[in-house]
């Protein structure tokens, strides 16, 4: 019953991230005895005048048929007192009240998980770090979070998925039924299969601008630490370290030119003293000490069974390859081919075809084997 309860809280005039929620939260031990304080006498010196009278003065109608459209859209309400809530976002200075689920939520806390973001105007550096730093972690058993917009958020989630080892969970800014940006709607199915798409924002909420810094605090919240592949100085990634720091997680940053304005962020936050990382080593051994064993290789076997499973999610990734991409993937087929062969039959250059061949083998789509040859994993 507390997601009843707690749609109520968050519905009453669509105030959602008001700070009046948390204090809340960490004064009831229920979503009833929330309530039923709101229908009594509020604390005069927690709560303003308004804040007192609109608390006590609206019914559960209103919730109630929100819930009923919410399971129709098969969206899971989980609100900060149940089980199942995210561990690490209970312990965090101003949790959300509920979480809006589509899909089946990975536990973050107990399980190796990370954070990994950065800039949507990235570098091919800054997409082939976050595929294959993704791709790699999630082939160790590690859930991957991170924020479905464009750019690096986009290739660390289809570095996990491309893995087909663990899940990835996206964090949005409007509600989960508002799929931002819209054409990372495949991405958003898929995700939804294997993983899930959250936000504390009702369903319905549009993604205002103004709401990207607040959802940041949940990206970092979610996980025990953050990588920060690629940010600008004044980078939307950088409140999203901040909040990590707050709240007592590791940061982690990728280094880049002196000269890169996409990565005059990360370079300043290592400065600052985030981790320099330049190899998932990095990343493993900081968190071995606290996840041990739990931390580990899964097989070739296990990702031919994953690949096998989810046949129809792997075809959708290959429609969001660029053209010159999916020529190649076409030219290999079922085949073992050389990179001058596959040159040859799909007249790239051979300069540009190993360019290409790089990416793909990073974003784990076709793979090299004996002999200079090369095949498709999917």
């Amino acid at each position: 019953m507390n997601d009843l309860y707690l749609v109520w809280l968050l519905s009453l005039t669509n105030k959602q991230f008001l700070s009046r929620n948390y204090k809340l939260l960490k004064q009831y031990n229920s979503g009833k005895a929330l309530y039923e304080a709101c229908q009594g006498n509020l604390d005069k010196n927690m709560f303003s005048d308004n804040d007192r009278r609109e608390l006590c003065s609206c019914s559960l109608d209103r919730a109630t048929e929100l819930l009923d459209k919410y399971r129709k859209e098969k969206i899971e309400v989980i609100t900060y007192y149940d089980k199942n809530y995210p561990s690490f976002l209970r312990e965090i200075p101003s949790p959300p009240a509920a979480l809006f689920v589509k899909g089946t939520l990975p536990n973050t806390c107990e399980n190796p998980a990370i954070t990994i973001i950065g800039t949507r105007n990235c570098s091919d550096d800054g997409r082939k770090n976050s595929a294959k730093f993704a791709y790699a972690l999630s082939s160790f058993g590690f859930t991957v979070v991170s924020g479905l917009a464009r750019g690096i958020d986009t290739y660390s989630h289809k570095g996990c998925l491309l893995a087909a080892t663990s899940p990835t969970v996206a964090v949005l800014a409007g509600g989960v039924d508002r799929i931002y940006p819209p054409e990372n709607r495949e991405l958003y199915a898929a995700i939804t299969q294997n993983g899930a798409v959250i936000s504390e924002a009702l369903p319905g909420t549009e993604p205002l601008r103004s709401f990207f810094p607040i959802r940041n605090r949940i990206l970092s919240g979610m996980t025990f630490g953050t990588l920060i592949v690629e940010t600008a100085a004044k980078g939307g990634s950088l409140i999203t370290a901040s909040c990590a720091l707050e709240q007592n997680r590791l940061v982690f940053a990728i280094p880049g030119g002196l000269n890169a304005s996409e990565s005059k962020g990360t370079n300043a936050l290592i400065k600052e003293g985030a981790i320099f990382c330049n190899g998932i080593s990095v990343i493993l051994e900081e968190y071995y000490p606290i996840y041990g064993d739990k931390i580990k290789v899964i097989k070739e076997e296990k990702f031919k069974e994953n690949a096998h499973k989810n046949k129809e999610l792997k075809k959708s990734y290959m429609q969001t390859l660029d053209e010159n991409e999916q020529k190649i993937c076409q030219a290999i087929g079922s085949e073992q081919l050389s990179a001058d062969a596959i040159s040859a039959k799909t007249d790239i250059p051979i300069s540009c075809t190993l360019v290409l061949l790089q990416q793909l083998e990073l974003k784990g789509i076709i793979k090299p084997i004996k002999g200079g040859l090369y095949i498709v994993r999917l």
